[in-house]
């Protein structure tokens, strides 16, 4: 019998492939199985690198556990999840934080800066769609 996860729970410093080779062998398989990043690693690039990958969320290992319950509901539900603690270290947060240049455009960042504020999906959604 083949199982087939709905979530998997992925570690960015795995021994014989990392993280995000794993995450992007599921998407390019397209196992539909959603890669939640649980890390030790607290290193942007990596981040980043997974999120292009197709990780659907992360969440550090040095955060409360209740964090990584919250991040498996949201995955469940059908959204992405990024722990403040992560955004904080994708400089994704508003505020004092800037954004670095990256691969997503003016727009994406700016849905993308909706989620991490907590906004429900549905307003981001629409400011995504929106002229």
């Amino acid at each position: 019998m083949r199982v087939k996860p709905d979530i998997a729970i992925v570690e960015l410093a795995l021994p014989i492939a990392d993280g995000i080779e794993v995450t992007a062998r599921m998407r390019r398989r397209r196992l539909h199985t959603d890669a939640l990043i649980f890390t030790l690693v607290e290193n942007e690039t990596l981040l980043r690198e997974a999120l292009i990958a197709g990780a659907r969320g992360c969440v550090f290992k040095s955060e409360p556990g209740h964090r990584l319950l919250e991040a498996v509901a949201s995955l469940e539900n059908g959204n992405l999840f990024l722990s403040h603690k992560v955004a904080a270290a994708l400089s994704l947060r508003s505020g004092p934080h800037r954004l670095s240049p990256g691969p997503l455009t003016n727009r994406e960042l700016s849905v993308l800066r909706l989620i991490v504020d907590g906004r429900p999906i549905e307003v981001s959604a629409r400011h995504w769609t929106s002229p």
